[in-house]
């Protein structure tokens, strides 16, 4: 297993950019509201997976119209604000009557991105390092601009959207990370060669790592990597509403393809989600570790 390289993939996000994720068609994805997905080629992925082809416009102005409303109604837990740790929202996909995907052997999206969610609460909570919120607890239905709203109206410091994929290609499996269209990020496999890639690239004079959400979707991954399978070219792009803060740092985690027996089999157990959350938990502290450096 590749020694962990917890900033490694600060410095590579202001070296290479990547193209735009392709969409996906299979399951409508209240998460993934998106205009439009540009297409880029992978090898794990069937290029017509669950998010090709949506629009919001149709959706926007009724999650608008109810977003006040619905993050007054789930921000009731929220930590408070005087309290100096940075604020990490976590946003477990779909919930009530949005199902999300659901798997080959019936697993449903809704469950096990809500109890990787509270999992990862725990851990955080634990570590007396940061402040954590949920957008749910429980399996409710929650709008997309209220998960939005309610991160930006308690100035969280991350988002991490938390889901598990589906496709027509049950042979399509892994994890990926995206964060929103137009952000800076680095197009390079993870697995055999990657390393060579990267210290290529760390061997070129960079400017600072900036602090965003392409900083913590490569380290993310890094993290990831070690430990979990992803898809050939893990790092994503796209036009997804619960990225759509400019403002905030966001990402957004595929676990796995529910579409796919094998990784179905691996979110249906809590050992292996337990995985899925630590690395997520050790990326969060390589960011902030990342963070204070550039500062000094």
């Amino acid at each position: 297993m590749p020694v962990r390289r917890t900033v490694l993939f600060g410095v590579v996000c202001a070296l290479l950019t990547a193209p735009a994720y392709a969409g996906r068609t299979d399951i409508p994805r209240q998460h993934h509201a998106a205009v439009h997905h540009k297409a880029v080629s992978h090898k794990a992925v069937h290029p017509t997976s669950k998010h090709a082809g949506r629009t919001v416009h149709s959706k926007r102005h009724t999650q608008a119209k109810h977003a006040s409303r619905s993050s007054r109604h789930i921000s009731a837990g929220a930590p408070k604000r005087d309290d100096a740790r940075p604020l990490i929202v976590i946003d477990p996909g779909h919930g009530g009557s949005d199902p999300g995907a659901i798997g080959v052997s019936g697993t449903l999206e809704k469950t096990v991105t809500l109890a990787t969610a509270l999992e990862l609460r725990r851990l955080l909570v634990a570590s007396g390092r940061y402040r954590v919120a949920l957008t749910r607890t429980g399996d409710r239905s929650v709008s997309l601009a209220s998960r939005v709203a309610f991160a930006r109206s308690h100035d969280a410091d991350l988002m991490i959207a938390i889901h598990a994929d589906a496709s027509p290609d049950r042979q399509a499996r892994g994890a990926s990370v995206y964060v929103r269209s137009g952000e800076k990020t680095t197009h390079l496999a993870t697995g055999a060669g990657s390393a060579g890639q990267i210290a290529e690239a760390l061997a070129t004079p960079a400017p600072q790592a900036v602090p965003g959400s392409a900083w913590l979707q490569y380290s993310m991954i890094d993290q990831l990597n070690d430990d979990v399978r992803m898809v050939a070219t893990p790092a994503r792009t796209g036009h997804l509403y619960v990225l759509s803060s400019r403002d905030i740092p966001s990402v957004l985690l595929e676990m796995g393809f529910l579409s796919n027996r094998q990784d179905e089999a691996l979110l249906k157990r809590a050992g292996h989600r337990n995985v899925l959350v630590q690395a997520m938990k050790d990326a969060i502290d390589a960011y902030f570790a990342g963070i204070r450096r550039s500062r000094t």
